[in-house]
């Protein structure tokens, strides 16, 4: 995968945010964040090892951190490092065939691989008695790639990048990086070209070219391997050894330097989009990562564009009302970094008006600097992510992640505390002086304006008027790569170590009590760290909204994360960011959640704070008007999306009219219906549903019954209901489709059409619920399922495809999906179609299949609960669908017990006894003719409000 700009620049540029490396203990306190301490060694052959223990789950994260990326490719190369890092899955000379294949049977969790402008990482966690299996096979592709890579291999990776491409872009504003790239950094820069590529150097990547890569970079003098979790420093250095020690150090290794070009005058840009409304981007050149001003920046753009209580969103949404969301934000790369802006404009606004109200406040922000509480109340904000992403050892964002970014990029693992330094010494004057450095400098402006035409990127040529070249580009250095190999003593022939012990499951005790008001407690300690997680769960959900305006219980909800009766909106951010707490309070299909995330030394204020936004929302009039112009905005933008489009429209087909579940599945209802919504229908709705009468509430963090109680009492245990209780949720059984239905909506010059059918599945409650998952599992619910093998790894014709059993306690959706390439689509269909047909016929599930899955699920279970928020979301589960308390200690044996052929039957039950309700969101010029060909139902146009339109 690839990154995406701005937010997500945060976690995927630098492994971990900058936010997130920033710290501050309380305001304007002395100052101290968890450490996370570290051995570093080095291999004879120069690979860097850097191993952290953590005991607290019997899993261990393995990161390897090549120090390459897409600012390495030549000219002409472009989304090369990116089309490798999908080649790295495609197997290896002693392991033929997919690399997800053993790490599913192992239940390996947060696996993946992303690929950014400095490097590319490889990352997996596994059970700890699985980690020599990690190890052999990290290192067989290290070592040993080539000869399991041809022609085929990379043809099928080739189309599936491509397809990514194609699926990104065909999302609103997807086609953004590029542009802003290509205007912000000189024509010579390695940041110019965006990491995905162009589709022309896709398709002329050869096989050699493959080779060459893999011989120049990924050899372990230019690689980090970080092991963290659930080991001892011995046994990593013995281990790291045995596997990788007898790879060659690699050749010397280019190193680019940094190199920052702040634009000489002002540039701007129009991009033409299938979109709801006006998006403005402003961006600028800022220094690198590690540079005491790229800290600084931080903190500037999280006072000026970091959220509600910012000068930005004060200005233009509160106060001005010229824009529905407004962000700011700083995204520092090993050579490089921007600074970017962006707005959404609100309808019938002109973009030259927001553009000139920011402006202002930037300048105000420049003169003036910041506050000593907006400054306080930035760096507090990243003391308590930095803490909340310390719980997982592994995946995007872990501790794992952190250490490798550190030593890659800066070479010391502990690096983010260099930056901590920095923000908390920081004054309201060097923010100030570091913003004035580098925000006066000219900007790049780039809108991106709705169109209903098709856009042709082609002929749109959105390079053309790109930053030229500059003369002076500092040259690479050359990193030589030197060391020796050390014999090896591991016959590989004999393939990957076998597991064949794996760790027990530990899921906390739940403890029981009730509130004197009668809520009902239940309680999981946690003590990893300093945190305290509380849900209030209701039994409500997007399916209250039936027989009623639809949206409602969603809206009513995101209000209540604004004003209190004792505080405006602002005030409670303000008050949360003091605190380092965060609240929610929202919605899914069947119930509501109020949540609290709360730093321990500040648990009792905070949760006096959440109380208040539970039971005393203030629905004020002003807040309605803005956030309804906010949802209104995000409905039409739902519109624009093919799977927030197909989303809304799907579920209304399946159920009928009249059903709980026959609702837009977004939750965010009809643009008629907020409309016409007023205060009198949220507080009816508050005091129907969101009750102490119809509550649970959750616990799970670093504290017992006996610390939670009291706290719980003071602030929730006078809380009464008032007026009658809402009726039940229509949740009755509905008859499912005889015919199939094939519904499609026009999304004209889309390069991807989205594919998404629906079937109705028995309820979350149904006893053989165990037999059906593990059937979805593997038809389509895994990588290596037959829809995602099908139409991804052998046609190539979509990033990925996968069939999806949604939780409810009703009759359950089992989705379909695959967004295919346009000129596939009816080809596609008919794929799935025969991957139903065979299953039923000639090639039911196989005891291989059941057992993959079964052994994915099984072996995943101890490293699935290793953050106090994923026991949390578990114990939600318990209670929304009247699941035993031991549910979770009981399922490894529950799901041993089932049988090939009980999972066949589970799922064949429902495939024979319906047809298929089709959705697909794509350029009908493209794709009616050949899908009218197919035998897949009566053929049906829909507009994006899901009125049927003349064919």
């Amino acid at each position: 995968m690839t990154g995406h700009l701005p937010r997500l620049l945060r976690l995927i540029g630098l492994g971990i945010s900058l936010g997130l490396a920033l710290a501050a203990q309380e305001l304007r306190a002395a100052v101290t964040i968890p450490d996370l301490p570290y051995t570093r060694f080095t291999l004879p052959n120069g690979l860097t090892v850097v191993v952290h223990e953590d005991h607290k789950a019997p899993v261990v994260a393995v990161s390897v951190w090549y120090h390459v990326g897409s600012a390495d490719e030549p000219p002409g190369k472009t989304g090369f490092a990116h089309l490798f890092e999908h080649l790295m899955f495609s197997g290896s000379e002693h392991h033929r065939g997919s690399y997800f294949q053993p790490f599913e049977r192992i239940g390996a969790t947060d696996m993946n691989g992303t690929t950014w402008f400095d490097r590319t990482n490889y990352f997996e966690t596994v059970p700890r008695t699985a980690l020599d299996l990690a190890l052999w096979m990290e290192s067989d592709r290290m070592g040993h790639l080539l000869g399991a890579i041809g022609k085929k291999e990379l043809d099928t990776q080739r189309g599936v990048v491509q397809n990514e491409k194609r699926q990104g872009e065909n999302e609103p504003y997807g086609r953004v990086d590029e542009n802003i790239l290509a205007h912000l950094f000189p024509a010579n820069h390695p940041y110019h070209h965006d990491t995905i590529g162009s589709m022309a150097d896709l398709d002329a990547a050869a096989l050699d070219d493959v080779k060459q890569w893999f011989s120049a970079y990924y050899g372990p003098g230019n690689t980090t391997l970080v092991l963290a979790g659930d080991l001892n420093v011995a046994e990593a250095r013995d281990k790291a050894m045995l596997y990788f020690g007898d790879i060659p150090p690699g050749p010397p290794v280019p190193r680019q330097q940094p190199w920052v070009t702040p634009l000489h005058k002002a540039d701007r840009g129009i991009q033409h989009d299938q979109v709801a409304q006006v998006r403005i981007y402003r961006s600028w050149v800022t220094p690198q990562l590690g540079t005491p001003d790229a800290v600084l920046l931080d903190l500037a753009t999280t006072v000026l564009g970091g959220g509600k209580t910012s000068r930005l969103y004060q200005r233009l949404v509160y106060k001005d009302k010229l824009a529905d969301d407004v962000s700011m934000s700083v995204a520092p790369f090993a050579l490089a970094g921007f600074v970017q802006w962006q707005a959404d404009v609100k309808q019938g606004m002109a973009p030259a008006r927001v553009e000139q109200a920011v402006q202002e406040e930037i300048q105000r922000f420049l003169k003036e600097g910041p506050s000593q509480d907006e400054l306080d109340r930035a760096r507090l904000t990243g003391r308590a992510g930095f803490i909340r992403g310390l719980e997982k050892v592994g995946g995007f964002a872990g501790q794992a992640t952190i250490l490798a970014a550190g030593q890659v990029y800066r070479h010391d693992p502990l690096a983010y505390r260099k930056d901590f330094q920095v923000a908390q010494q920081a004054t309201t004057a060097s923010v100030a002086e570091a913003a004035r450095r580098w925000l006066g400098h000219p900007a790049y402006t780039l809108h991106v304006v709705p169109t209903a035409a098709p856009v042709d990127p082609a002929k749109e040529a959105p390079l053309a008027g790109a930053r030229p070249a500059l003369a002076r580009r500092p040259q690479p250095q050359l990193v030589q790569q030197s060391g020796r190999v050390i014999a090896s003593t591991i016959d590989r022939s004999t393939g990957a170590p076998q597991v064949r012990h794996f760790p027990d499951l530990t899921f906390p005790e739940l403890e029981h009590a009730r509130l004197t008001n009668g809520i009902p407690v239940i309680l999981a300690q946690r003590h990893a760290m300093p945190l305290t997680r509380i849900a209030i769960l209701f039994n409500a959900g997007y399916a209250a909204d039936q027989g009623g305006k639809l949206g409602t219980a969603a809206f009513t909800t995101s209000l209540m994360n604004e004003s209190t009766k004792q505080l405006d909106s602002v005030q409670v951010v303000q008050h949360k960011q003091r605190l380092g707490a965060i609240s929610a309070v929202g919605c899914d299909l069947d119930s509501c959640i109020a949540s609290l995330d709360a730093l321990n030394d500040q648990l009792a204020p905070s949760l006096k704070l959440f109380a208040s936004i539970v039971q005393e929302p203030a629905f004020s009039k002003n807040d309605i008007e803005r956030v309804r112009g906010q949802w209104l905005a995000g409905i039409a933008q739902e519109k624009t999306q093919p799977v927030g489009l197909a989303l809304r429209l799907l579920p209304p087909l399946l159920y009928g009219p009249g059903h709980a579940y026959g609702i837009p599945l977004t939750g965010s209802g009809t643009a008629q219906a907020i409309s016409s919504l007023q205060q009198a229908d949220l507080l009816a709705f508050q005091q129907r549903w969101l009750r102490p009468d119809n509550a649970h509430i959750l616990v799970v963090g670093d504290t017992t019954l006996g610390q939670a109680m009291p706290l719980l009492e003071q602030v929730f245990g006078h809380w009464q209901a008032s007026g009658p209780k809402a009726p039940a949720k229509n949740l009755a059984t509905v008859t499912p489709a005889r015919q199939g239905r094939l519904f499609v909506v026009d999304r004209p010059g889309s390069p991807q059409s989205l594919l998404l059918a629906g079937l109705l599945a028995p309820g979350g409650k149904m006893a053989d619920d165990l037999g059906l998952r593990l059937a979805n599992t593997a038809f389509g619910g895994s990588f290596l399922s037959r829809l995602n093998m099908n139409l991804r790894e052998d046609k190539h014709w979509a990033y990925g495809a996968r069939s999806m059993l949604l939780d409810a306690q009703g009759q359950r959706p089992l989705l379909l999906y695959a967004p295919v390439q346009s000129d596939k689509t009816a080809e596609s269909a008919a794929e799935v179609r025969k991957e139903i047909e065979a299953l039923l016929g000639t090639r039911p599930l196989e005891d291989q299949e059941i057992a993959r899955a079964r052994e994915q699920q099984v072996r995943s279970l101890p490293g699935k609960y290793e953050t106090g928020a994923a026991v949390l979301g578990e114990i939600q589960d318990m209670v929304t669908y009247g699941r035993p308390d031991d549910y979770i200690k009981t399922l490894k044996a529950r799901l041993e017990a089932v049988t090939t052929a009980q999972a066949q039957a589970a799922m064949a039950a429902i495939l024979k006894s319906q047809a298929l309700t089709w959705v697909v969101v794509g350029d009908r010029s493209a794709i009616e003719a050949p899908l009218r060909k197919l035998p897949l139902g009566q053929f049906q146009l829909l507009d994006a409000d899901g009125k049927p339109l003349d064919h």
